[in-house]
């Protein structure tokens, strides 16, 4: 998801249309979708037909590739939200997992903000499931587990151990428990090699800020938390012999993931509010604009909510007034959306919040790197 957002951030400057159509998952509203979307089309087909910002052999071509998008849809199988997005050298459709509103925009960039907040609720992560006999690898989109099968997963568990031949001397029943604390021994070194040969093949999956759940009996989680070397990627565990029940593995998955997002989320705004008034931390909308103009920004806190018009001057664009200023200023229909395109482009991370969450920081803030 993140590569597809990439992609429609390297397209501004492009004759860039983006349709976002909120519409219904379940019956009988869903049936209200076919009407939606020939509506949404009409909408985008006006806005193409009259515009005169492009060449208009770039814009039939925008209009020949909508006509294939709108084909693929499937009105019966969307859930809160559709998205279409095309350019001369990008189009693709993405389903929104959560409400939106309705945007149909012909501009020289994408707009990404809900396909920014996809992103972070869809964020990928893998998990190991462990058992005695077996250790299976998933991976998942943030919303569904996939199992990886190839040379490395799924392991399987050998057991091989032979009985000892008699030793001279000792008696049957000394001989036996002998050969029982043998084999308790050997078992649980062999147990442990497994956990460590698992732990090592990971290393072909798993890079530094990626995302791992473990499942497995306490004592099986436990023992593989001592011998990992993966440690720093470990999000969440799921206590419980799960390897039979994918469904609820999935579920369980899920609550653990969001979880772990909401205390991170929580974490970074407390930090921001930790460091406002130590110049470590930029609130407000033009404070954060001129941070991230500069470079400057880290991690960016944003009202998912939040739209707000500004205006610059030709010769101070990381100014951002949002009264019109004396002179020829240009005019940001949306400065909220240019500054998170900005922040993303300068290698920065933005995270969404709900409503009223940011109120006391401006509705935006921004941790600064330095």
């Amino acid at each position: 998801m993140k590569e597809v957002l990439q992609q429609m951030q390297n397209e501004k400057g492009q004759p860039c249309l983006s349709i976002i159509l909120p519409t219904h998952k379940l019956s009988p509203e869903r049936a209200l979708n076919n009407n939606i979307i020939r509506e949404g089309l009409a909408q985008a087909k006006s806005l193409l037909d009259t515009s005169q910002n492009w060449p208009r052999e770039i814009i039939t071509k925008l209009s020949v590739k909508l006509d294939d998008l709108m084909d693929q849809i499937n009105p019966n199988s969307l859930k809160e939200g559709l998205g279409l997005f095309i350019s001369p050298g990008f189009s693709s459709t993405l389903s929104f997992t959560f409400p939106v509103k309705e945007k149909i925009i012909l501009a020289d960039s994408f707009e990404t903000r809900d396909v920014g907040y996809l992103c972070q609720l869809m964020h990928e992560y893998y998990l190991l499931l462990l058992s005695k006999k077996e250790i299976q690898f998933f991976k998942s989109d943030g919303e569904t587990l996939e199992e990886i099968h190839n040379e490395d997963f799924p392991m399987t568990y050998e057991i091989q151990y032979e009985y000892a031949r008699p030793v001279r001397g000792l008696s049957y029943g000394s001989m036996v428990k002998t050969y029982e604390q043998d084999k308790s021994i050997d078992e649980e070194f062999r147990q442990l090699t497994f956990l460590k040969t698992a732990d090592e093949k990971l290393r072909n999956y798993l890079d530094a800020g990626d995302w791992l759940l473990i499942n497995g009996v306490t004592e099986e989680i436990a023992n593989f938390e001592k011998l990992t070397v993966h440690k720093l990627n470990i999000v969440g565990k799921i206590k419980g012999n799960l390897s039979h029940t994918i469904p609820v593995l999935q579920d369980k998955a899920i609550e653990k993931i969001t979880e772990y997002r909401n205390k991170k989320n929580e974490k970074l705004l407390f930090e921001i509010r930790e460091s406002v008034g130590k110049n470590r931390a930029a609130v407000g909308l033009q404070e954060v604009w001129k941070n991230v103009w500069e470079g400057k920004g880290l991690t960016m806190a944003v009202d998912r909510g939040f739209y707000h018009s500004g205006y610059t001057l030709p010769d101070s664009e990381y100014l951002l007034h949002l009264m019109p200023p004396l002179g020829n200023y240009q005019i940001i229909n949306d400065a909220i959306d240019d500054v998170i395109e900005m922040m993303i482009r300068k290698n920065g991370e933005v995270i969404f919040y709900d409503s009223h969450e940011l109120d006391d920081l401006g509705r935006i803030a921004l941790l600064l790197r330095y």
